[in-house]
């Protein structure tokens, strides 16, 4: 997602680094925040693969960390590019 974004805002303007470092920090601050709350539902995964359980029989990531991620990265990343190019210059 970050390179597919990166990529369009370089061919638009090839001088527009704070857009590229926005959207960086953006997806670099959004995975924290969507993986905050969630670490008594990640407990057993992270116990089970300390232990040894092959990767097959791991438990899954519940559904709300995943649609967390899916939400958050690109709308934090968005709003670093945002910020990136109005504040930037």
């Amino acid at each position: 997602m970050i390179g597919v974004l990166v990529a369009a805002f370089y061919a638009r303007d090839c001088r527009d680094a704070p857009a590229y470092l926005g959207a960086f920090t953006g997806a670099m601050i959004g995975l924290p925040l969507a993986v905050a709350g969630q670490h008594k539902s990640l407990v057993p995964r992270v116990v089970a693969r300390e232990a040894g359980v092959p990767k097959d029989d791991l438990p899954s990531l519940p559904v709300s960390l995943k649609i967390r991620i899916v939400v958050t990265l690109p709308l934090m990343t968005c709003l670093g590019i945002w910020l990136g190019i109005r504040f930037g210059r």
